[in-house]
């Protein structure tokens, strides 16, 4: 669970973006506004069904997902489709969000809330 699969590189690599098994990992297809570029585990706004990577805060209010691949729009204007996580224990500091002034951070209690946990790496058990 902890590996990712590069098929543009044709890899394998651990980019521990899970935290842990103990949550059920969910995954869901979604639509994705045009013009969207992210990475995987990059938080995800959705509203009335179309998705975008998380900019300020007041996201949180949306319904929220973590990408589980990375993406690109094939145009600004064309819906797409992507895999996300809609529950499971992520490390924090591997989230992102689509804005440097607002982090993964900020989302940890919306996130909480619709069964997306954040642990720290570093927390000490």
């Amino acid at each position: 669970m902890a590996e990712y699969y590069s098929e543009a590189q044709n890899t394998v690599e651990r980019d521990e973006l899970f935290a842990g098994t103990d949550i059920p990992v969910r995954l869901e297809n979604v639509s994705v506004a045009g013009g969207e570029k992210f990475s995987r585990g990059c938080i995800l706004a959705g509203v009335s069904g179309i998705f975008a990577s998380t900019t300020n805060t007041q996201d949180a209010a949306k319904v929220l997902v973590i990408a589980s691949e990375d993406y690109e729009a094939a145009g600004a204007s064309e819906v797409g489709v992507t895999s996300v996580y809609t529950s499971g224990n992520f490390h924090t500091e591997r989230l992102s969000t689509g804005s440097s002034v607002v982090g993964a951070a900020d989302f940890k209690e919306p996130l909480r809330q619709v069964g997306i946990f954040e642990t720290s790496m570093h927390e000490i058990f």
